[in-house]
Parts: C-alpha cells; sequence; structure tokens
C-alpha cells in the first residue's frame, strides 16, 4: 500500500517539480479514498474476485457485496447499489494508476453482478 502512495508522490513531485509536496495538507476526503484503496487490495489478496468468477452468486454473497440485509425491498438493494457503485467507480481512482484503476473495475463488475441477481431473484 505504501509502495502506491510513494508512486503518486513521486509522480506528482515529477509533475510539479517541488519538493515542497510533502508540506501539501491532506484533504478530508483522503481518509475515504485511503478506505477504498485497502478494501480493493485486501479483496484481490485474498482471492476474492477469482473466486467471485468461479463460484455461483448466492444471496447471502449478493448482499455481502451490496451491504445489505437478506430479506430487504427493492428500494433498499436499489440505494445501496447507486452507493456502492458511486463509492467503487473507476473513474474516482483513475488518476491513482492503472493498478488501482483495475481493481476498482473488478469491484464495480462484482457490485453489478450481485445487484442483477438480487433483481431477478
Amino acid at each position: 500500500m505504501g509502495q502506491i502512495f510513494n508512486r503518486i508522490k513521486s509522480i506528482t513531485k515529477s509533475h510539479i517539480n517541488d519538493s515542497a509536496i510533502d508540506d501539501i495538507p491532506v484533504e478530508d476526503d483522503d481518509g475515504e479514498l485511503q478506505r477504498i484503496i485497502n478494501e480493493l487490495n485486501s479483496s484481490e489478496e485474498s482471492g476474492q474476485y477469482e473466486k467471485s468468477a468461479e463460484s455461483p452468486m448466492t444471496i447471502e454473497k449478493a448482499c455481502l457485496i451490496l451491504g445489505t440485509k437478506q430479506h430487504c425491498s427493492a428500494d433498499e438493494i436499489k440505494s445501496a447499489y447507486l452507493q456502492k457503485v458511486k463509492e467503487y467507480h473507476p473513474d474516482k481512482v483513475a488518476s491513482l494508476g492503472d493498478e488501482l484503476k483495475k481493481l476498482a473495475e473488478r469491484k464495480t463488475l462484482e457490485i453489478n453482478l450481485a445487484y442483477e441477481f438480487l433483481t431477478k431473484v
């Protein structure tokens, strides 16, 4: 994880050409971005994406992905889906490098599959 931020920092330094990049204040949104990056990395390390492609979708798995209860309304499913897509959309991390963009694309695909499964059940 630290390697990603060091890479971003070095790229930023090369574009700004200023060693004062270390003094740039952290924005409030950085904590949320850090959480998303950590979750994406942990999902990839645990092999979650490979498992999700091989194993069939279940109601429990789809609800876990969307963060909903098993017995919820269609409106609650749609709301959770929209929130997750907004949170993990690849465009949100596009400027942070190809690795994170690919992770976000995989997570978004997983979210879409879970939503489609729950809307058909």
